[in-house]
């Protein structure tokens, strides 16, 4: 039945978008805790999930339209319109899947533009730490080419590394 096998999919999915969640979550807290040794890792494992999310979703597409059919509906239904139309318990069920998805897309949306925020910030201050050590002016003025990339009249301060690094 195309049903049930539907709601295997969207429980996959759900699985996949809370997996997603504490994979941005782990990334959060190391931008937070300013860990950028293992920020590309967690990147990686993010990238991995969403990769994994993609395969699910063209099953998913196949199924629901399976189901679609057993149901007498058009092409492409919405969830909702899945959950209203199909039998007990499925409908419930279906609408069961439908406000988790609601509620974990939110989270990961939420989550997302957090990590954005916070890593754009990071940037802009690694950027700034470069340049001081570095001397050069990698500010642009809109319509001024003439001191992009050059060095200030400030000279670059000393750099001393700890041994023990």
């Amino acid at each position: 039945m195309s049903l049930a096998e539907l709601s295997n999919v969207l429980w996959r999915q759900r699985q996949l978008l809370d997996l997603l969640l504490f994979r941005m979550t782990v990334e959060q807290t190391l931008l937070v805790g300013r860990q950028v040794r293992w920020l590309a890792r967690a990147t990686d494992e993010v990238e991995a999930v969403l990769e994994e999310m993609r395969q699910t979703e063209l099953v998913r597409s196949m199924v629901l339209q399976e189901a679609a059919d057993e149901l007498g509906l058009g092409d492409d239904p919405s969830l909702r319109q899945l959950a209203e139309a199909a039998p007990s318990p499925w409908g419930e069920i279906f609408e069961e899947h439908r406000r988790a998805f609601l509620a974990l897309t939110d989270e990961v949306q939420t989550i997302a533009a957090s990590n954005r925020e916070l890593l754009g910030r990071e940037q802009r201050a690694t950027r700034s730490l470069l340049d001081e050590l570095s001397g050069i002016d990698h500010g642009r003025r809109a319509g001024d080419d003439r001191h992009y990339g050059r060095a200030t009249s400030a000279p670059a301060p000393a750099i001393v590394l700890d041994e023990a690094f």
